[in-house]
């Protein structure tokens, strides 16, 4: 049975605070992200068929692993941010029509190599690039194991570079 509405309302007035703080300590998230960090785990509670044994417990674990999540998030997006950047200062800042002619023949290529994996790979390594889901949200949308997942993006990431190293 999902949690009760009284006992989610008893959940949030006595134990925000001390979720939205343990979420901050841990990494350093500002109040606002760590907020909304939490309002996450709080919806996932109220997606769970029972109600977990020990429901605080349960929201400081989610509450860290979400927050983990996000900082991993964040860290890739700025890796991306970078390498977007020092992409166009190596195309000497084209702009317009020309960046945008660049970007497509970009897409392109990385259209046709995907086109090379199989299903599953594809699918794969969308999900963890462009996606940005955990493995174990890309292993439960696949409805296989976590091992199995990071298996076949290994293999496709592999696959990928062996056709870039020919090109």
């Amino acid at each position: 049975m999902p949690i009760p509405p009284e006992q989610l309302s008893e959940l949030v007035d006595s134990h925000w605070g001390t979720l939205v703080a343990w979420v901050s300590v841990g990494g350093g998230e500002q109040r606002s992200m760590a907020e909304d960090i939490v309002q996450e785990a709080f919806i996932k509670l109220t997606l769970q068929d029972t109600v977990p044994d020990r429901p605080v417990a349960w929201l400081m674990t989610v509450s860290r692993r979400l927050a983990a999540n996000h900082r991993l998030s964040a860290s890739r997006r700025t890796v991306r941010e970078q390498a977007s950047s020092e992409l166009r200062s190596r195309h000497g800042g084209f702009s317009g029509t020309q960046s945008t002619a660049i970007a497509a023949a970009e897409v392109q290529e990385i259209r046709a190599a995907l086109k090379t994996l199989r299903e599953t790979e594809r699918r794969v390594v969308i999900a963890k690039l462009w996606a940005d889901l955990s493995w174990d949200e890309i292993a439960e949308s696949l409805d296989c194991s976590r091992a199995t997942v990071w298996r076949t993006y290994r293999r496709a990431i592999n696959q990928l570079k062996s056709i870039y190293s020919e090109s």
